[in-house]
């Protein structure tokens, strides 16, 4: 389930919400850069697949700069950020010119298709051969074999065989969808309900109107949509910024002078788990710190907190028995544990594996 909830926060960094609304599911991102194979008066085919365009999608050169739809041509080099809509159709949010030499194609999205020698991923069919490398979340080498329908993944190709294209690379990903206000912002880092965000030269900002905006516009207070995947360090790597509301002023909190301190949240284990886990922290400070550790999915959804408490400098351990704070057993997947002490943060990717 997404929710949206909006709130502010409180001296110890909780967020006390105010509103807790229920959201429909978006569905799948997906991306794609590949040579324009044919257009229509409001559609494009690359790299086997079909964009609807619409008036709001947004065209833009190499320099980033709007163009309009007629001056796309067949065999130029795009890429293209798409959404499926519920009716199966898939709508371009974003194309944009790409100066990279056109005889490849990268997709990212779902498997939709795996057998011996072929993968489809969304709607483009790829060739798996003896050169193929497959890759996990943290560009481990592993086998076609640990590869299932549905898994989220980045596949990359160069040349064709028979009209199919050649894999050469399949990489699994983790997707993150999350919405709420930008705590922070330094430089292209913002943070996102305690998750680090980090934006690239292909992110996608955008305001409510589907207008384009530059990073800069975002601002610490604006509440925000964040579609992107998850690195190995637990930050979240933004493909595309929704800018939902501009930022709003907000009072800072004299808590009076504090002494330094250090804290440290190791790798939970067993790291894959089931049913529980033991992670471990360690608290280095002249006065007793408040302490939270939370447990979070990838929407960024709170599913349990374990401590929230104030601690005085030591070595501490806490089981975490895979169940939500109604004790619900919480499915197969990666979560998060989010330690914070005093308003400094660290944050551990765990995989519940049954």
């Amino acid at each position: 389930m997404i929710v949206e909830i909006k709130g502010r926060f409180l001296a110890s960094g909780d967020l006390l919400a105010t509103r807790i609304k229920v959201e429909e599911r978006e569905a799948d991102e997906i991306e794609v850069t590949a040579a324009i194979d044919s257009l229509g008066d409001s559609w494009l085919a690359a790299g086997g697949m079909v964009f609807v365009v619409d008036a709001k999608t947004i065209i833009m050169d190499q320099q980033k700069q709007r163009i309009s739809f007629d001056e796309l041509q067949a065999g130029m080099l795009v890429e293209v950020k798409a959404r499926r809509q519920p009716d199966g159709t898939i709508l371009a949010l974003r194309i944009k010119l790409e100066d990279v030499p056109a005889g490849r194609v990268e997709v990212r999205g779902t498997i939709t298709q795996l057998s011996g020698d072929t993968v489809a991923v969304e709607q483009t069919l790829f060739l798996v051969d003896a050169a193929t490398v497959f890759l996990d979340r943290d560009n481990n080498t592993v086998s076609l074999a640990d590869f299932a329908v549905g898994d989220f993944v980045e596949a990359e190709a160069q040349t064709q065989k028979d009209g199919i294209w050649v894999l050469k690379k399949l990489k699994k990903e983790d997707p993150v969808s999350m919405q709420g206000p930008v705590q922070t912002v330094a430089g292209s880092k913002l943070t996102v309900l305690n998750t680090p965000v980090l934006l690239s030269s292909n992110t996608l900002v955008v305001g409510l109107f589907n207008t384009l905006l530059d990073v800069s516009a975002i601002q610490a207070g604006a509440d925000v949509s964040v579609q992107g995947t998850l690195t190995s360090n637990g930050e979240v790597l933004a493909s595309t910024v929704v800018v939902n509301s501009d930022a709003v002023t907000s009072v800072a909190i004299d808590q009076g002078p504090t002494l330094p301190f250090n804290f440290s949240l190791e790798q939970n284990y067993p790291n894959p788990f089931n049913p529980s886990t033991t992670l471990r922290y360690r608290i280095e400070s002249q006065q007793a710190q408040h302490v939270t550790l939370r447990i979070f999915n990838l929407l960024g959804q709170e599913v349990v907190t374990l401590v929230d408490a104030v601690k005085p400098a030591g070595s501490y351990s806490i089981v975490w028995n895979g169940r939500s704070r109604r004790g619900t057993v919480l499915p197969s997947g990666i979560y998060l544990a989010r330690l914070q002490v005093g308003a400094k943060l660290q944050v551990r990717r765990l995989v519940l594996s049954k």
